[in-house]
């Protein structure tokens, strides 16, 4: 038995295909909707469902919620709705402290309704409420929830259980045929391509191309149609919030323009990749780092402003940084902003060093042959070629010393680490709805199913 959760449409399309091959091959599935148009798609296609819209509950205020999510032992409440306040900008805490908990009992319903047939649960990585209100409702029942990401290598997937951190991939080392991951690491140095997952390509549209695509054109008037004028819930259904903030980006683009220092000019620095603001990476993984501007500036009173810290956005989310707080960084002449149109490979080149919270840049500098120090939670955290720091204080004389460090790692102990970080994945991409990438994508989840008994 697998359970399912899908918060919007586009996901619902592709998981209801997953789900016809998973059925065909004897698994039963079930579904936790949080929007209203897939609970009608999926009911049509005979799976059972609950939707969150028509599941109710008693009406409860904030404290007697925060009480009640005590009692399933659900204590520290800020962590599990951080991410959404953070991400749609909520002020109303106790609205989401409310819609935590009903998610919890929804998920605990359905996992109880179940329990005879052994059901384990199956979500994207994510940290809106509907996703770790899923998990605790899953956790407090004993079914195992397993977490879906986009891999290191494009077209291929993480699976982690019942937990938000990163996957460790294992330090020893595999001693087989390396020629596919070699094919694959050569080819994207050679090529200086950023891995993007097919499911965020949209993303990394420049701010005035996701204002102008016909297809966000056409999901604004449906989903407004269908919010105001039929009532159907949508778990993304802030809307207004997704306009400003359409436009605010393309603003900030504008403003930031003058704000560029060119690559070349700069020499001894070291780079810090900005995360897409209030990214799951930032919330859940490594929420002490979700103000990253202050993290920077944390850094600089640690060196009294004696180095370079070139920061550069993350190409999907060109704009959204505050503008007001990066203008008051980029005061201090020590902290440089590269334009987002400079490859990342390009610009790890020419650091002296790379800082990164749990970027995916980290991974792309071991190949790089650099010094990196990783402040959170990344699957590259524990392996040997990086400096896991738990304190800023620790990067000081990890800079200063850098030139006494031994960084010429053995090709051949990279190669396979990368290997392993091949086989701890699964080939598919998440929504990605052409019949021979859901074929794909289902393989793996029947491979991984099979080899876990699960």
């Amino acid at each position: 038995m697998i359970i399912i959760s899908t918060l919007a449409e586009y996901q619902t399309y592709f998981w209801l295909a997953v789900a016809k091959i998973l059925r065909s091959s004897g698994y039963e599935i079930a579904f936790l909707s949080f929007d209203d148009r897939s609970t009608e798609i999926l009911r049509k296609n005979s799976f059972y469902v609950n939707s969150f819209s028509e599941f109710s509950i008693p009406t409860f205020d904030t404290n007697e919620a925060i009480s009640l999510l005590r009692k399933e032992n659900i204590k520290d409440v800020d962590k599990w709705i951080k991410h959404e306040l953070n991400f749609f900008n909520i002020k109303d805490v106790g609205s989401i402290i409310l819609k935590l908990y009903k998610c919890v009992l929804m998920s605990k319903d359905i996992c109880t309704r179940f329990k005879s047939k052994n059901p384990i649960m199956i979500q994207e990585l994510g940290g809106f409420v509907s996703v770790t209100g899923s998990f605790l409702g899953a956790n407090s029942s004993n079914v195992d929830c397993y977490f879906l990401e986009p891999s290191f290598f494009k077209g291929r997937f993480f699976i982690t259980k019942n937990s938000f951190e990163a996957p460790k991939i294992a330090s020893n080392f595999r001693h087989g045929d390396l020629k596919e991951v070699t094919e694959y690491l050569d080819k994207a140095l050679d090529s200086k391509t950023v891995v993007i997952p097919e499911k965020d390509k949209d993303h990394y549209l420049l701010p005035i191309f996701k204002i102008l695509n016909m297809h966000n054109f056409r999901r604004f008037f449906q989903k407004t149609f269908d919010k105001w004028l039929l009532g159907k819930y949508q778990d993304f259904g802030h809307i207004t919030f997704h306009v400003k903030s359409h436009f605010m980006m393309f603003i900030n683009q504008l403003r930031l323009n003058s704000y560029y220092t060119k690559l070349e000019d700069l020499d001894d620095f070291i780079y810090f990749p900005l995360h897409v603001p209030g990214d799951a990476a930032l919330t859940l993984r490594s929420p002490e780092y979700l103000d990253q501007l202050k993290t920077i500036l944390e850094i600089h009173k640690i060196f009294n402003s004696k180095i370079v810290i070139a920061i550069k956005e993350h190409p999907a989310c060109i704009g959204k940084t505050n503008f007001k707080s990066l203008k008051k960084l980029l005061e201090n002449s020590n902290t440089k902003l590269l334009s987002p149109k400079n490859n990342n490979f390009d610009v790890l080149d020419k650091a002296s060093m790379v800082l990164t919270i749990n970027s995916k840049a980290g991974a792309e500098a071991i190949l790089k042959n650099k010094l990196i120090a990783v402040l959170g939670s990344a699957f590259y955290s524990d392996s040997m070629f990086v400096n896991k720091i738990e304190k800023l204080s620790e990067i000081e004389p990890l800079f200063l010393n850098e030139k006494d460090l031994d960084l010429d790692f053995n090709k051949d102990d990279v190669l396979r680490y990368f290997s392993n970080v091949w086989d701890m994945s699964y080939l598919g991409d998440l929504y990605t709805v052409s019949e021979s990438k859901i074929e794909e994508f289902s393989s793996s989840i029947k491979e991984f199913l099979e080899k876990n008994d699960c």
